[in-house]
């Protein structure tokens, strides 16, 4: 059956994620980590420390993690005191309890909190709930801040504006007259 030409096929809208197409926005594809839930379209990741992407404003935890033994050849830890040597270990524990205090025999290492690094823009909508998930994320362009989304209770800072500037995504702020 024809269709007619002057009918309406479809409604386009803008989303203003774009603030100029200078300089050209370029796509890779990646792996949005599982438990990062429904992220929307523009939402600005990170990589985490296995090389997955997450939401702007996750982090790693910090705190202390106990050497839990002493069995030769496996991981090594280097003394952080001079003449105290190296001791080889099986195996560390993350320290659940912030309340932890390392007794006088437990070998400690103490992981600071930190929140990842700005990295990309995710293009299209995605659920990462229960499972890791392809995606296709801009790594370069040039966005409009307030079309940009971070994590729940995470502000966009200076810092990850700059972030994002050295690997070729800027961001600017359309002003709506």
């Amino acid at each position: 059956m024809a269709q007619r030409l002057d009918s309406t096929v479809a409604n386009v809208s803008a989303d203003n994620l774009f603030y100029s197409n200078d300089p050209v926005a370029n796509t890779d594809g990646i792996i949005v980590a599982s438990g990062e839930g429904k992220l929307k379209r523009g939402c600005v990741l990170a990589k985490n420390d296995d090389g997955k992407f997450v939401a702007l404003g996750a982090s790693r935890p910090g705190g202390y993690v106990k050497v839990t033994s002493s069995t030769e050849g496996a991981l090594k830890v280097v003394a952080s005191d001079a003449g105290e040597g190296q001791i080889a270990v099986a195996d560390v524990t993350p320290v659940a309890d912030e309340s932890y205090t390392p007794k006088a025999n437990d070998y400690v290492i103490l992981q600071e909190y930190k929140f990842f690094e700005a990295d990309c823009v995710l293009c299209d909508d995605v659920d990462a709930t229960s499972a890791d998930v392809k995606a296709v994320a801009y790594r370069t362009g040039h966005f409009d801040k307030g079309s940009l989304s971070v994590k729940t209770g995470y502000t966009f800072a200076d810092s990850d504006k700059d972030a994002l500037r050295i690997k070729g995504i800027l961001v600017s702020r359309a002003l709506n007259v």
